[in-house]
């Protein structure tokens, strides 16, 4: 069983359970009367699965991995310094500068050190 193939049923299950998130929840046994309000879920507004960006030129039944990622491997292109690149990677960089930024601030920095203190600059 290849890659794919798994990917296929479990996205299939993270859409129907953001779509059943979103739609009110009816209660289990009609007979009952009850002056209780249903609870009803609230709909989810930030979705880590972007439909938008699923690709218009393939059909999910015929390519479904090329359905979900043809944008995203558009827009992000493996560097020819690597053999795979990924989310983690685009995150693992990004951390990566923000943490230089915040080191050169610091060094860069005149602050003068507390009374007692043994650091310097």
């Amino acid at each position: 069983m290849n890659f794919k193939s798994l990917i296929a049923p479990i996205f299939a299950s993270v859409l129907a359970l953001n779509a059943n998130a979103q739609t009110a929840t009816k209660p289990a046994d009609a007979k009952t009367t009850s002056t209780a309000k249903p609870v009803v879920a609230a709909p989810v507004k930030d979705v880590a699965i972007k439909t938008a960006e699923f690709s218009t030129k393939e059909k999910p039944s015929e390519d479904f991995y090329e359905y979900v990622n043809q944008k995203w491997a558009k827009a992000n292109p493996i560097p020819s310094d690597k053999a795979a690149y990924g989310m983690f990677d685009k995150l693992d960089e990004q951390s990566k500068i923000v943490v230089k930024k915040i080191l050169e601030n610091a060094a860069n920095s005149k602050i003068k050190s507390p009374k007692g203190s043994n650091f310097k600059y």
